[in-house]
């Protein structure tokens, strides 16, 4: 059995999430304070695993954004 070691693609900042999710970073604090976005404080650095946000959008999808 073999583990596989983190890419760093498999991680997030809040700024590039916040570009890709076209919001901003203090909404992206909102959630994480929140609860509903799982974030890691590594340092100064705030990091988002890329399965989590994956994961985040589809539970929180809605009717009108799949039409």
């Amino acid at each position: 059995m073999t583990s596989r070691t983190p890419a760093p693609t498999d991680f997030l900042t809040i700024g590039e999430l916040a570009i890709q999710w076209r919001c901003t970073e203090a909404h992206l604090y909102a959630l994480i304070k929140r609860g509903h976005l799982p974030a890691v404080r590594i340092g100064r650095r705030v990091i988002v695993c890329r399965k989590a946000a994956l994961r985040f959008l589809e539970q929180n999808a809605t009717a009108s954004a799949a039409a």
